[in-house]
C-alpha cells in the first residue's frame, strides 16, 4: 500500500510526503519528503529515517520554510514508535522527537497555533518516553490519545493524555 499526503503551502510550493522503496533492489519503503513548484517541477527530496521501515503521516510548513513531519517508523517486528521532525528551509533535519516504549506509538497529526507552536496527536499504547528531555508521558491503557504543544525548537510545553 502506498500512502500519500499533499499539503500546499501559503508560498507557492506543493509538499508531499509519502512512502516507497528508494530503488528497486531494497525493501525497505522509507518516508519521503518532495517539495515541487506549481509547476510540479521537484525542487527537492528528502528521505527520513533512512534504512527503516518508516511512514510519514502529517505535514506543515511555517513562514520560514522550515518543515515539521510527523509519522512511525518500525522498530522491531512487534514495535513501532511515533516521530515528529523539523527541516529547515534546505531540507536538513533541525530537530527530532520519538515518542518510545515497550508497545506501539502511532502519529496522527500536526497543526500550528495562533502563536505558531505545534500542536501534535499520538496514539500510545502504553507509558512512553519522548526524546524531549526524556519526559515521561503517563499512558493510562490501550489507545490512549496524548495532545502536545511543542514550540519551533521541539520542546514540549504542555501536554493531555485522554484515556481510552
Amino acid at each position: 500500500m502506498t500512502f500519500l499526503k499533499i499539503y500546499i503551502s501559503d508560498y507557492n510550493k506543493l509538499y508531499l510526503t509519502t512512502v516507497f522503496s528508494k530503488n528497486a533492489n531494497e525493501l525497505i519503503s522509507t518516508s519521503t519528503f518532495i517539495e515541487l513548484d506549481t509547476n510540479l517541477v521537484q525542487l527537492s527530496i528528502a528521505y527520513l529515517n533512512n534504512n527503516v521501515q518508516s511512514e510519514a503521516i502529517s505535514i506543515i510548513v511555517d513562514k520560514e520554510d522550515n518543515k515539521y513531519i510527523t509519522g512511525s517508523y518500525k522498530v522491531n517486528e512487534n514495535n513501532q514508535d511515533a516521530f515528529i521532525c523539523k527541516l529547515n528551509k534546505n531540507n536538513v533535519e533541525v530537530w527530532r522527537n520519538t515518542y518510545r516504549s515497550s508497545k506501539n506509538e502511532w502519529a496522527k497529526g500536526l497543526s500550528f497555533d495562533l502563536n505558531g507552536n505545534i500542536i501534535s496527536a499520538v496514539v500510545l499504547n502504553s507509558n512512553a518516553t519522548i526524546s524531549d528531555g526524556n519526559k515521561q508521558l503517563e499512558g493510562l491503557g490501550e489507545h490512549d490519545i496524548n495532545i502536545s504543544k511543542l514550540d519551533v525548537i521541539g520542546m514540549i510545553l504542555k501536554y493531555r493524555i485522554f484515556t481510552s
